[in-house]
């Protein structure tokens, strides 16, 4: 995305809007005139934890949303609503690794990778 660069002769400062509603871990540089800038890391908080042990999903989620449970094919297998707050879910798996994909009422996107052993 376009931005604004300001600052004075020899520096200059950038900035833009992400339009994206993630949290987590994301991982920005900047092009300009063909090259690359330093990756700069930026944590956003997530309102959510997803924990799987053994065949179960324990969820903490400070918001309702809607959980998708996605195979590494990109499969969707499984969808819930959730409520605020505590749950555990019940998962019917084969061992292999899995993605939760939790989208709260507010469009926040959160996802998380999970094994099943």
């Amino acid at each position: 995305s376009a931005g604004q660069s300001y600052g004075q002769a020899g520096k200059k400062d950038y900035s833009f809007v992400y339009p994206y509603k993630e949290c987590g871990k994301l991982y920005f540089r900047l092009a300009f005139e063909g090259k690359y800038s330093e990756v700069k890391v930026v944590t956003i908080p997530c309102d959510i934890s997803i924990v799987a042990y053994d065949k179960t999903l324990r969820i903490q989620n400070k918001a309702s949303g809607t959980l998708t449970i996605i195979n590494s094919s990109g499969q969707t297998l499984a969808r819930t609503v959730l409520a605020n707050g505590q749950s555990e879910i019940s998962v019917d798996l084969v061992s292999g690794v899995y993605i939760a994909n939790f989208v709260d009422k507010n469009g926040m996107v959160f996802n998380q990778k999970f094994l099943i052993k």
